[in-house]
């Protein structure tokens, strides 16, 4: 029973994530600024959220965290940091 409800959030979430998503790049070709990436939809967040931990101490090696690093690495090239 608890499955069944984790999974109805969890696809309402992608379902929200995928909205937020295409706005957000809307948004970015409004403005005529680039997109430095995309960080997948990922249960990692949460799971490492309930430990009290970060995406990184949580597991290192997941999707959305190689996705963060990209990300925080082309802004700081960009920003010359």
């Amino acid at each position: 029973m608890v499955h069944a409800r984790l999974g109805i959030a969890e696809e309402n979430s992608g379902k929200l994530v995928s909205l937020v998503r295409r706005k957000a790049r809307e948004l970015a070709e409004e403005k005529n600024v680039s997109v430095l990436g995309r960080i997948p939809f990922d249960p990692i967040f949460i799971k490492s959220m309930i430990q009290g931990q970060t995406i990184f101490e949580y597991s290192m090696e997941s999707e959305a965290g190689q996705a963060v690093k990209q990300i925080w690495e082309k802004s700081s090239k960009t920003l010359g940091i």
